[in-house]
């Protein structure tokens, strides 16, 4: 962890803080299936 504010990070992975959103979104659906996938459970 850097300790960068969010607005840093997203003048570096995006143009507006709504692609920056969307890509974070995508990120963590890709993460929940590989649990899901890996039979991962949940308390």
């Amino acid at each position: 962890m850097t300790g960068a504010p969010f607005g840093r990070l997203l003048s570096k992975i995006a143009r507006t803080m709504g692609t920056a959103y969307h890509r974070l979104d995508g990120a963590l659906s890709r993460f929940v299936v590989g649990l899901k996938t890996d039979d991962v459970r949940t308390v």
